[in-house]
């Protein structure tokens, strides 16, 4: 499976990945927020998606004036992400490209930030072009949510592997690596931080956010329905009579300034 059709495939997940995804922690937005000494800002969401890490750099701010643009490569996921911004009546502009070529003047933002979405363009070439359009002092926040160890296998573990499942490159998932792109991009004051917190979900709730994964998007109609299927029953037999699965998970967050 090639990483193209994977980073393409999300406009066939738009309904489902507005519906089961959600959004993120405030304690994370008031780490962001507190790096930023400004009233008025203007902030960039990178992979915005349906607006889930979009719209709380609006309903988090506070007292501050923040103009919020999100920019993703699928057409269909910014329609969705317009749609939620109208039913809540937020101001947030919605723009169609990529990372790798941003359609932005140069020092256009106080703060550019990705939740769940650096792995699909991070590359020293690309931050550099991220740099470009930060004014000076502001900040790029990268962050992504991450189970925490655990001695247990994961649930469909087999499962995973049977269906040659796609997670996130392992390279990303490690704090150390991301710090070193920011740092030989030329960001200074490059810092980490982790936000931990419990997540519980129903099993309908699990296998929903199953179907916003672009690996579930390339499968087959057939495939698709049979590996929901097999993940439905190992959940069930592994919870038994419990209404919920409760993991335990961090915020993985890295950010450096201009």
């Amino acid at each position: 499976m090639k990483l193209s059709r994977q980073k393409t495939s999300f406009g066939l997940l738009a309904k489902e990945y507005q519906k089961y995804r959600r959004s993120y922690d405030p304690k994370l937005y008031k780490l962001l927020f507190s790096l930023l000494p400004s009233k008025d800002l203007t902030v960039l969401d990178i992979g915005c998606g349906t607006g889930k890490s979009t719209e709380p750099l609006v309903l988090e701010g506070g007292r501050r004036r923040v103009s919020v643009t999100g920019l993703d490569p699928d057409k269909t996921m910014l329609q969705e992400a317009r749609l939620s911004a109208k039913k809540k009546r937020l101001s947030i502009r919605y723009v169609w490209g990529t990372a790798e070529r941003l359609p932005f003047k140069k020092e256009r933002f106080d703060a550019i930030t990705s939740g769940a979405a650096f792995h699909w363009f991070g590359s020293k070439r690309t931050m550099v072009k991220i740099k470009n359009v930060l004014k000076k002092n502001g900040v790029f926040f990268i962050f992504w949510a991450q189970y925490t160890k655990s001695d247990k296998p994961a649930i469909g573990s087999n499962l995973y592997e049977k269906y040659k499942w796609q997670g996130i490159p392992k390279k990303f998932r490690v704090q150390k690596f991301v710090t070193k792109l920011l740092i030989q991009a030329g960001f200074n004051g490059v810092k980490k931080a982790s936000i931990p917190f419990t997540e519980k979900k129903t099993i309908p709730e699990i296998i929903g956010n199953l179907k916003t994964n672009s690996s579930y998007a390339l499968m087959s109609s057939k495939v698709k329905k049979q590996f929901i299927k097999e993940m439905t029953r190992a959940y069930r037999v592994s919870l038994g009579h419990k209404k919920y699965e409760v993991n335990k998970l961090e915020l993985r967050i890295c950010y450096g300034s201009k």
